[in-house]
């Protein structure tokens, strides 16, 4: 998992078969985005009785880092930043 709490903040949405609960989730993740990869990020569960709450991308096609922020844009055409939280 990543070392530090991180902030996904979903900032652009393509409408597809599974519609957002939030637009920003504060969690972690095993691996940063990677080209050709899907992004799982996990965060507390929004169901009660569960433990975790995993989000899963679709492949990412576009990376870009700036000002310690990193922006992403999916093959479904979402786009996402991941920030470290302060």
């Amino acid at each position: 998992m990543a070392s530090k709490l991180t902030r996904l903040v979903h900032i652009e949405a393509v409408l597809g078969p599974t519609p957002l609960r939030t637009q920003e989730i504060i969690g972690e993740y095993s691996h940063a985005p990677t080209i050709g990869q899907r992004f799982q990020f996990f965060a507390v569960s929004l169901t009660e009785g569960s433990n975790t709450r995993l989000i899963s991308t679709s492949e990412v096609s576009t990376i870009s880092v700036r000002d310690g922020a990193t922006t992403f844009t999916t093959e479904s055409g979402s786009t996402y930043t991941l920030e470290v939280c302060k």
